[in-house]
């Protein structure tokens, strides 16, 4: 063989190898990247190597025979149903789960990759409520769209794990003081006002491997806004809070013309209050978006009414 082709030849392998070494850096490189963003991420929704389920509860609504009805009229549909806005309230909150560039390598690489648990794919499990709390599965990360009334394990968190927010009647958000013995109104609307108030609440229990996560609001705004809140902002509450529970009441103005009022969430209550300002300061949490933070722990009205304030 002619030197000529020995070292078109050689040219060639080392290209080869080049372009191998190349592509192989640039998987180690995107393996890394996404291990540090998922291991915060993993962290903060509760998921681990043994409780790394996602599941999504939604609200279930008993529709009563005839009581449906299509674009056709009245339809003979009855049973439990879930309201088609928390399914599109949870659009962003899939997304976050999305891997990205992992998810666009060859899938036997990708499939390879599972074993390790901090980059397998991670798909959010979207279930309604069951009709009681008891069969609900623990374990991983929990996440519990709409209120009390027509969502069992928002009405679990609250009842049996005793949350500090919760909401009330549709009308308010209900705030138990540190020795959870009375109610405070952290966020009150009345029937015709242009506001919604929304409660965004981390509850953990290590005994069942469970993290918790209450997105609810008084109306779809602010239930909308409250998944958006999580999904948006998570990164924040992680610096602020780490993996302890939490809890924030969000407000939401001018809900009937604003069509993206549900993005523009104001704050006004967070807890623990003294240790978020210890730890990020005052302007901190309040350049999460459009959020206002109150002047200072329980004082004042901050947008809200409490009991004896008119």
């Amino acid at each position: 063989m002619s030197t000529f082709w020995i070292g078109v030849y050689q040219n060639v392998i080392a290209s080869l190898v080049i372009a191998a070494a190349a592509w192989l850096a640039l998987v180690a490189a995107l393996i890394s990247l996404n291990v540090l963003r998922r291991r915060a991420q993993f962290r903060f929704f509760g998921l681990t190597k043994v409780a790394h389920r996602l599941r999504c509860y939604t609200s279930t609504v008993n529709v009563k025979q005839w009581g449906s009805a299509g674009p056709g009229g009245v339809a003979s549909f009855f049973g439990p149903a879930v309201p088609s806005y928390e399914i599109n309230a949870l659009v962003p909150f899939v997304v976050l789960w999305d891997s990205g560039s992992l998810d666009r390598l060859p899938s036997g690489l990708r499939e390879r990759l599972q074993k390790w648990w901090i980059i397998r794919n991670v798909q959010p499990e979207i279930l309604q409520s069951p009709e009681s709390a008891r069969t609900l599965v623990h374990g991983g990360s929990i996440v519990s769209v709409g209120s009390r009334t027509y969502n069992s394990c928002t009405a679990y968190l609250h009842d049996v794990l005793d949350t500090e927010l919760t909401t009330s009647d549709g009308l308010a958000v209900l705030r138990a003081n540190p020795k959870r013995l009375e109610w405070r109104h952290a966020g009150h609307r009345g029937a015709d006002d242009e506001i919604d108030f929304a409660i965004v609440e981390r509850r953990s229990v290590p005994q069942t491997n469970t993290t918790y996560f209450v997105v609810a609001g008084l109306t779809t705004t602010g239930t909308t806004g409250a998944v958006a809140f999580l999904a948006k902002f998570w990164k924040d509450l992680y610096r602020v809070y780490g993996v302890s529970d939490f809890a924030i009441c969000l407000k939401f103005n001018d809900i009937s013309n604003d069509p993206i009022a549900h993005l523009k969430p104001d704050v006004v209550y967070c807890t623990p209050w003294r240790r978020i300002r210890r730890v990020v300061g005052h302007r901190r949490l309040a350049s999460l978006g459009r959020m206002r933070v109150p002047p200072s722990h329980g004082s004042g009205d901050a947008g809200y009414t409490r009991p004896g304030l008119t």
